[in-house]
């Protein structure tokens, strides 16, 4: 009896490890063929094509329109207006320092992404197996740092909560408030772009316990997908009087 006891423990054991490897999203199979591409096609045909969340801190030394992307999945509004998705080749944003060729077929996502930081090296990639997240190696910003390390007690967003309100609900944690009281580290509560995409209805109530911020961000992601940006904001009225803020979009 004992033995068949420890048998069935040994099933049920390395029966749950098989099903999380089979679900590890490092080993989703991603196919990618483009030539000298901007970081939003590369972004673009991960989420929108094969469903890989993507959180990404913007390096202050890397030019803003060559990592930006679009960070929700795409989104038709009732009157049919939505975003424009594959992006015409026409309408590329020809990059400033980065921009990349992949000829990847039925390709495991780790490999995908070796490739995709073979072409940015100042970045590296990780991932807890749930979504994939792009971190520069050393030039950070010590803002962003500490926001991202930030402990946050608790977060809860509203009953089916459309994207962009989950966004403006983030900016008012307590505790980002308090971090932007005693150490000027502002977080922008501005909404860029004309995308559609963040009118998107989540399902349910958005609940989640004691975390930093970016394992917080990276939570949220898994439950909305799409994607994260966080940098600092470049925006001229700002530099005009020497005064930043810290972009996050979702």
């Amino acid at each position: 009896m004992r033995r068949i006891t420890l048998l069935i423990f040994a099933v049920l054991v390395f029966g749950v490890a098989t099903t999380f490897s089979q679900n590890d999203i490092r080993d989703k199979r991603v196919s990618i063929h483009i030539k000298e591409a901007p970081f939003s096609v590369v972004a673009g045909t991960l989420i929108q094509d094969f469903d890989v969340p993507i959180g990404l801190e913007m390096s202050p030394s890397t030019p803003i329109d060559d990592l930006v992307f679009e960070p929700n999945l795409s989104y038709t509004l009732p009157d049919g207006d939505h975003m424009k998705w594959p992006i015409p080749k026409e309408e590329w944003y020809k990059p400033k320092k980065y921009s990349f060729s992949l000829d990847l077929d039925n390709t495991p996502l780790s490999d995908a992404m070796n490739a995709i930081i073979k072409q940015m090296p100042e970045y590296r990639w990780e991932s807890d197996g749930k979504v994939i997240n792009i971190l520069p190696i050393s030039d950070r910003d010590d803002r962003i740092v500490k926001l991202l390390a930030t402990k946050i007690e608790k977060f809860e967003s509203e009953v089916d909560p459309r994207i962009v309100t989950v966004r403006l609900k983030f900016t008012e944690i307590p505790e980002l408030q308090s971090l932007s009281t005693e150490d000027g580290i502002r977080i922008s509560d501005r909404v860029e772009g004309g995308s559609t995409n963040g009118l998107r209805q989540l399902s349910g109530k958005l609940t989640f316990g004691t975390r930093a911020v970016k394992e917080l961000l990276n939570s949220i992601l898994f439950v909305k997908r799409g994607g994260w940006i966080v940098r600092m904001d470049r925006w001229p009225e700002n530099e005009a009087i020497g005064s930043r803020e810290i972009y996050l979009d979702f």
